[in-house]
Protein backbone atom coordinates (compact mmCIF):
# COMPACT_ATOMS: atom_id res chain seq x y z
CA UNK A 1 0.00 0.00 0.00
CA UNK A 2 1.10 3.56 -0.63
CA UNK A 3 1.81 5.69 2.43
CA UNK A 4 -1.14 8.00 1.70
CA UNK A 5 -3.54 5.04 1.56
CA UNK A 6 -2.13 3.62 4.79
CA UNK A 7 -2.51 6.98 6.54
CA UNK A 8 -6.14 7.37 5.46
CA UNK A 9 -7.13 3.88 6.59
CA UNK A 10 -5.24 4.09 9.90
CA UNK A 11 -6.61 7.54 10.69
CA UNK A 12 -10.15 6.25 10.18
CA UNK A 13 -9.53 2.95 11.96
CA UNK A 14 -7.56 4.20 14.96
CA UNK A 15 -8.92 7.74 15.21
CA UNK A 16 -12.29 6.31 16.22
CA UNK A 17 -10.81 4.63 19.32
CA UNK A 18 -11.46 6.62 22.50
CA UNK A 19 -7.86 6.93 23.73
CA UNK A 20 -6.18 7.64 20.37
CA UNK A 21 -4.98 11.05 19.19
CA UNK A 22 -3.85 11.43 15.57
CA UNK A 23 -1.16 13.92 14.55
CA UNK A 24 -0.58 14.48 10.83
CA UNK A 25 2.63 15.98 9.50
CA UNK A 26 4.02 16.42 6.02
CA UNK A 27 5.62 12.97 5.62
CA UNK A 28 4.01 10.86 8.34
CA UNK A 29 1.09 10.40 10.68
CA UNK A 30 1.70 9.65 14.35
CA UNK A 31 -0.72 7.90 16.70
CA UNK A 32 -0.73 8.58 20.44
CA UNK A 33 -2.45 7.09 23.43
CA UNK A 34 -2.34 9.78 26.07
CA UNK A 35 0.94 11.54 25.42
CA UNK A 36 2.80 8.40 24.31
CA UNK A 37 3.43 7.33 20.72
CA UNK A 38 2.37 3.78 19.89
CA UNK A 39 2.51 3.92 16.08
CA UNK A 40 3.56 6.04 13.13
CA UNK A 41 3.72 5.76 9.38
CA UNK A 42 6.67 6.09 7.04
CA UNK A 43 6.72 7.59 3.57
CA UNK A 44 7.59 4.16 2.12
CA UNK A 45 4.22 2.79 3.30
CA UNK A 46 5.57 1.02 6.38
CA UNK A 47 3.73 1.17 9.68
CA UNK A 48 5.80 1.29 12.86
CA UNK A 49 4.39 -0.12 16.10
CA UNK A 50 5.74 -0.21 19.65
CA UNK A 51 5.32 -3.74 21.02
CA UNK A 52 6.98 -6.06 23.53
CA UNK A 53 10.12 -7.65 22.12
CA UNK A 54 8.71 -11.18 22.50
CA UNK A 55 5.67 -10.26 20.42
CA UNK A 56 7.82 -8.70 17.71
CA UNK A 57 9.78 -11.95 17.59
CA UNK A 58 6.56 -13.90 17.01
CA UNK A 59 5.53 -11.63 14.14
CA UNK A 60 9.07 -11.66 12.73
CA UNK A 61 9.07 -15.46 12.63
CA UNK A 62 5.76 -15.36 10.74
CA UNK A 63 7.35 -12.83 8.35
CA UNK A 64 4.72 -10.24 9.26
CA UNK A 65 7.18 -7.74 10.74
CA UNK A 66 10.82 -6.76 11.08
CA UNK A 67 12.64 -4.72 13.69
CA UNK A 68 12.93 -0.99 13.12
CA UNK A 69 16.54 0.00 12.49
CA UNK A 70 17.63 3.57 13.24
CA UNK A 71 21.07 4.18 11.81
CA UNK A 72 22.85 0.96 12.78
CA UNK A 73 20.82 0.29 15.92
CA UNK A 74 18.02 -2.28 15.97
CA UNK A 75 15.17 -0.98 18.12
CA UNK A 76 14.05 -3.79 20.42
CA UNK A 77 10.49 -2.54 21.00
CA UNK A 78 9.70 -1.05 17.58
CA UNK A 79 8.56 -3.14 14.61
CA UNK A 80 7.93 -2.35 10.95
CA UNK A 81 4.79 -3.84 9.41
CA UNK A 82 3.84 -3.74 5.73
CA UNK A 83 0.34 -4.36 4.48
CA UNK A 84 -0.57 -5.48 0.96
CA UNK A 85 -4.00 -3.91 0.97
CA UNK A 86 -6.69 -2.25 3.07
CA UNK A 87 -8.33 -5.55 3.99
CA UNK A 88 -5.08 -6.90 5.45
CA UNK A 89 -4.53 -3.68 7.39
CA UNK A 90 -8.04 -3.68 8.87
CA UNK A 91 -7.75 -7.37 9.73
CA UNK A 92 -4.71 -6.60 11.90
CA UNK A 93 -6.49 -4.08 14.16
CA UNK A 94 -5.75 -6.38 17.16
CA UNK A 95 -2.01 -5.72 16.68
CA UNK A 96 -2.63 -1.98 17.04
CA UNK A 97 -4.72 -2.60 20.15
CA UNK A 98 -1.82 -4.61 21.61
CA UNK A 99 0.50 -1.66 20.94
CA UNK A 100 -1.95 0.70 22.67
CA UNK A 101 -2.14 -1.63 25.67
CA UNK A 102 1.63 -2.01 25.84
CA UNK A 103 2.28 1.72 25.75
CA UNK A 104 -0.60 2.51 28.12
CA UNK A 105 0.69 0.02 30.68
CA UNK A 106 3.92 1.99 30.86
CA UNK A 107 6.11 -1.07 30.47
CA UNK A 108 8.46 0.72 28.11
Amino acid sequence: MKSTEVEVVLTEMLGSLATVVVQKKKNKTTFFTGEKVFSFTRKDGGVILKLPNALIEEYRKKRKASYLVMGKKQMKEWAVFRFENEKALRKDLPIFKKAIGFVSAGKT
